[in-house]
């Protein structure tokens, strides 16, 4: 063991930092005579900082002569310990520059098309909040459907989604903020309208139920249900269209319902059991979740949505 009097503390001071950085320049130039060069300064001067550092460590940290240049056992953990260290300094002041500048710039929500008509939707309510503690920052909400919001996310084009969730990705991170029911629906020209019977889910079984393609959920009620499955479109816009034809049935979420039916028209299938529930979350690139302002924008969402 290449031990000295033993004389560190445990304590890191400004000094210590500077000289382990002037021992890591000497082992990744090869000894003192190209560390002083590198560095600018005499040999003898960087000799000096290396014993100072030893002394300060209690620790033989290389052996150096004629022959040359060549770190102990002790240096060479040493060393590696250095690299931890100056990579955690370099992680700290970067996370503290974040900090900083993090509650500044532009933030850019986007919220599915059908979600920003729910009522359990504390949007407004977030934004107010979010502006007395980052006022710096601009917030833009943009409305997309569900096919697009994925991109949108990927290409950085939006930190934050708002969008109701049948499945789960890997790759992007969930805040749940609340849940939206979902019912089976029927127009005033399906068949339906008209019959004297009390409807059962036998009688439904005849009719084909339209479905969106993202919404895995839909699907799987529908089986669970032994509904028929109809066509498939790729929106709400269009599953509603559908359902106003009077051909088919189809899940519409309450609020959305509420909205797109000011002629009352549509009317909930009045059997229990027939409808189900779907999450409401933000939803961000996975990491993303970490940065200051979309971190605190997710957690006002969430506070607001209880």
């Amino acid at each position: 063991m290449n031990r000295l009097p033993k004389s560190f503390s445990g304590q890191i001071n400004t000094v210590d930092i500077r000289l382990l950085r002037i021992f890591s320049t000497i082992v990744e130039n090869g000894g003192l005579t190209q560390a002083a060069a590198h560095l600018g300064v005499d040999s003898s001067t960087i000799s000096r900082q290396l014993t100072d550092l030893e002394t300060r460590l209690g620790l033989r940290l290389c052996e150096r002569s004629r022959a040359g240049f060549w770190l102990t056992d002790e240096g060479t953990l040493v060393f590696r310990y250095v690299q931890d260290l100056m990579t955690a300094l370099q992680t700290f002041r970067q996370q503290i520059h974040d900090v900083h500048d993090a509650l500044e710039g532009e933030l850019v929500v986007v919220v599915a098309e059908t979600t920003l008509m729910d009522r359990d939707l504390k949007l407004a309510d977030a934004i107010t909040a979010f502006r007395h503690v980052a006022p710096n920052v601009t917030v833009r909400i943009e409305t997309a459907s569900m096919d697009q919001i994925f991109p949108m996310l990927e290409d950085r084009r939006a930190q934050i989604a708002i969008m109701p969730v049948h499945d789960r990705r890997s790759d992007l991170y969930y805040q749940p903020l609340y849940q939206e029911t979902i019912r089976l629906c029927y127009h005033d020209r399906h068949p339906l309208r008209t019959t004297t019977s009390p409807i059962t889910p036998d009688m439904l079984s005849a009719y084909d139920t339209v479905t969106v393609q993202f919404e895995t959920k839909m699907g799987r009620i529908l089986s669970d249900l032994g509904l028929k499955r109809g066509p498939m479109v790729n929106s709400y816009e269009g599953l509603v269209a559908m359902v106003k034809t009077g051909l088919y049935l189809g899940y519409i979420a309450e609020d959305y319902l509420s909205a797109c039916n000011a002629d009352n028209q549509l009317h909930v299938i009045p059997i229990d059991g027939m409808h189900y529930q779907v999450d409401i979350m933000g939803v961000t690139l996975d990491g993303a979740q970490k940065k200051a302002i979309t971190s605190r924008f997710l957690s006002l969402m969430q506070e607001q949505s209880r």
